[in-house]
């Protein structure tokens, strides 16, 4: 039998805090978090690692906070007399970032800009009151690289032998009212739902397969320290429960809490092999044009070579002409997308085979594919329609159509039906800041649309 561990999941409303909040309408919360108090100094941790979503946070980086002590005070919420300070737990963090670094995975204390602490971090000291803490921010990466980085932490406490409680420092979704700071939102109350019935089943796994997407849309900020305190709990049998939840203002404050005293087959394993599944399904029914796009990149990753423009690509594609797109994702995040406008090949297929190549190895905002990433890709085609100059902006629709910005040299370019972008003026403002160009100066405007294959 394996040591007991005790992870939580703790929301962190400002209004909890005295002083702050001028009404009962969150003390069921408050409550909650006040057992839990009693449980941690029962089980009596020498740290006490956060993860927070209001830290130094980066695309593709695990900042961790660095230095001996931390402070901060609730001057934000009107309360600047309610200072705190902690104990850093130095060791810890570097062996994180040690073991992190060993299986490629950029973690650290690089790029911190600012030094004090986070409201995330200063309610659940607030009522912890820990001996001494690690401070890590949320990044940009898969929830599945989330989970893998919650593995490093579990093998630095192990290395020093530091007993940990891990604590996930998240709201639900901010996107639950009418009349709540954000409004509503249906993938608000499903992202909620969700969340609430995967720990209830000690289903924990599943919340890796969340649609992003709906999470996106669901205005959260609770979602990536759940999946990295679950991968800190990697080998673990996960025995998940929800103490509370309420959402008197608009937003979900869920508490929960995670234990576990036996070993079992790593979660990890599962998640991967659902994703595995999930891509063999798409695979299966893959468009000529994806599976062009794929196989080419295998092609060049197992052999050094492209392909010919094989026998399943229709004669349309092999006579017509067009500017294309060629996208990657891994875990539901871009890994790659370069395109052209107009063609600059000879046929749609061979414009595919171009970008494809430039996508998985030239776009400079992401590192070179590599060969053992290759099961993990999914791929999409877009193909243009031929660009048309338009002098009025009425005749734009962000969902219907793609556009071109053109100022001397400096070109901007937005593909249609994007996330968020549901109005002409964000499309023409976002455009405009992609291609360098000044809205207060002339410019031109072309149009197009867009077929998507995947």
């Amino acid at each position: 039998m394996s040591e007991k561990k005790l992870n939580y999941l703790l929301p962190h409303p400002p209004l909890i805090i005295e002083g702050i909040g001028k009404h009962n309408e969150i003390a069921k919360t408050k409550n909650a978090i006040h057992k839990i108090f009693k449980e941690i100094q029962d089980y009596n941790p020498d740290t006490i690692v956060i993860v927070t979503p209001h830290a130094t946070t980066y695309a593709d980086y695990f900042c961790i906070s660095s230095g001996e002590y931390a402070y901060g005070d609730f001057s934000n919420f009107g309360l600047p007399s309610l200072k705190i300070n902690v104990k850093y737990d130095s060791e810890l963090a570097n062996t994180i970032s040690s073991i992190a670094k060993e299986i490629s995975i950029p973690a650290g204390s690089l790029g911190e800009v600012n030094k004090n602490l986070d409201h995330a971090t200063l309610i659940p000291i607030y009522f912890l009151k820990p001996k001494q803490i690690v401070r890590i921010s949320i990044s940009g990466f898969s929830l599945i690289d989330h989970y893998k980085f919650g593995m490093c932490i579990e093998k630095a406490a192990k290395k020093l032998k530091r007993k940990i409680v891990v604590i996930a420092s998240g709201d639900m979704s901010h996107k639950l009212k009418n009349d709540g700071p954000y409004g509503i939102a249906k993938e608000g109350i499903k992202f909620d739902n969700s969340i609430k019935k995967y720990i209830k089943m000690n289903n924990v796994e599943k919340i890796f397969d969340m649609d992003e997407k709906i999470c996106e849309k669901a205005g959260e900020c609770g979602l990536r320290p759940i999946t990295v305190l679950i991968g800190s709990m990697d080998s673990n049998k996960i025995n998940s429960s929800v103490i509370n939840y309420e959402k008197p203002y608009g937003v979900g404050y869920l508490t929960a809490k995670f234990s576990s005293t036996n070993k079992s087959e790593s979660i990890l394993k599962k998640i991967i092999k659902n994703n595995e599944n999930k891509i063999i399904t798409i695979r299966k029914n893959e468009n000529p044009l994806v599976r062009l796009a794929r196989e080419n990149i295998e092609s060049v990753l197992n052999t050094k070579k492209t392909i010919d423009i094989p026998n399943y690509i229709s004669s349309y594609y092999k006579n017509e002409s067009a500017g294309v797109f060629v996208c990657i994702k891994k875990n539901n995040n871009l890994r790659g997308c370069v395109g052209t406008i107009f063609p600059t090949e000879k046929n749609i297929a061979s414009e595919v085979l171009r970008n494809s190549i430039s996508a998985a190895f030239y776009d400079n905002r992401f590192t070179q594919i590599k060969k053992e990433e290759l099961n993990e890709l999914v791929y999409s085609v877009d193909i243009l329609s031929t660009p048309e100059k338009i002098d009025n902006i009425k005749l734009l629709n962000p969902k219907k159509y793609g556009i071109i910005l053109t100022q001397g040299s400096n070109q901007g370019v937005l593909l249609p039906d994007l996330e968020d972008i549901d109005t002409i003026e964000k499309q023409i403002e976002i455009t405009a800041k992609k291609g360098n160009i000044n809205l207060l100066k002339p410019y031109a405007i072309m149009r197009f649309t867009v077929k998507r294959v995947n």
